[in-house]
């Protein structure tokens, strides 16, 4: 399967889990660019809240034109990986 399509299909599974569970965090969300923008300050800031020991990525993301985004992703979990 292509990245770009399997990223797709985890995204759609993802949002629904999320809407399902904690319809809360993604109230406003209505485009992939406004769920990338709000992982970090709403969906990740829960997440190290109600999971004690939850280390999720940080992402930094900037919209670089109506229909590019800059996406930066910082994560310890590689390193445990090695």
């Amino acid at each position: 399967m292509p990245v770009a399509d399997l990223l797709e299909v985890y995204g759609k599974y993802l949002f629904g889990r999320l809407t399902g569970e904690h319809s809360e965090l993604v109230k406003g969300i209505h485009s992939k660019f406004d769920m990338m923008l709000n992982i970090e300050p709403a969906i990740h800031t829960e997440a190290r809240k109600l999971y004690q020991g939850a280390n999720p990525p940080r992402f930094e993301s900037k919209m670089v034109s109506e229909n590019e985004m800059k996406l930066t992703i910082r994560t310890e979990a590689w390193r445990m990986l090695q």
